[in-house]
């Protein structure tokens, strides 16, 4: 008896999650599906401009001084340089512009140096941002996508606890007359073939989205809510300003350092 009405809630858990956000998770998975080919997409919006890859080793210096000796960067906040790469081959330079206040990004053709407007790659950016946080506002909406990733996790966990012969369901496929029938075999069959696919998704897609939330939550638990011993038990005692100007490292030879 006790098994029966734990099979029912259950079961009642998993449709309520699977009707309610089904369709929040699958628009989430398609755009994060299409943003696999958000270099394609950049080609097609850049009206068919295609940038090769080339390699940046002994450049990086000199094309990054060309790239920002006129613009309006504060070098008091930090300064992201992305390296070409055989899947994106455009380096791009992110930086605060004083102008602004805001965070500007310049891509570069690391072949020859060429500046590459990417003002206009929208869908790319929209399928990403669709894939993140379903465009909402942060951090709420990366979040929103968090607990997605967590009721997946959920939904796929009570899948499998309300399956009564999980291993005949992944060969079982009635007759299509009977079609409540095929359509819950094609259900189970999909859903149990794919269950770790399912799975790794579901829970990555969690953490990925909730990773602040836990970081603050693991702060308060470990170190009674001190953000500070957090970081320096994580990353190590922070440097002390000595007043002395260091001798800075080139941007070739930092990377020579982190491949070898």
């Amino acid at each position: 008896m006790k098994r029966a009405a734990s099979q029912r809630v259950m079961n009642d858990l998993h449709l309520v999650v699977g009707v309610i956000l089904g369709s929040f998770v699958f628009i989430v998975c398609f755009a994060g599906a299409l943003s696999v080919f958000k270099a394609e997409l950049g080609y097609w919006e850049r009206g068919g401009r295609r940038i090769e890859f080339s390699d940046v080793t002994n450049r990086i210096d000199g094309l990054v001084f060309n790239a920002l000796h006129s613009a309006s960067v504060d070098f008091s906040k930090p300064v992201q340089i992305s390296l070409p790469a055989m899947d994106d081959p455009i380096m791009r330079i992110r930086f605060y512009d004083t102008n602004t206040g805001r965070v500007a990004q310049i891509g570069l053709d690391p072949s020859d140096g060429a500046t590459i407007s990417e003002d206009n790659i929208r869908v790319a950016k929209l399928l990403k941002r669709i894939h993140t946080d379903l465009v909402l506002p942060k951090p709420w909406g990366r979040y929103f996508v968090g607990f997605l990733g967590l009721f997946l996790t959920l939904s796929v966990v009570t899948g499998v606890l309300i399956q009564t012969g999980f291993l005949k369901s992944l060969k079982t496929l009635r007759p299509l007359r009977q079609t409540r029938a095929f359509f819950l075999d094609v259900h189970r069959l999909l859903g149990g073939w794919a269950l770790l696919f399912h799975l790794l998704v579901a829970f990555t897609g969690a953490l990925l989205g909730l990773n602040k939330l836990l970081v603050v939550l693991a702060a308060v638990g470990a170190f009674n809510g001190d953000p500070a011993g957090r970081n320096e038990a994580l990353f190590g005692q922070q440097p002390k300003v000595s007043g002395e100007v260091a001798k800075m490292e080139t941007l070739d030879r930092l990377v020579m350092s982190a491949h070898q």
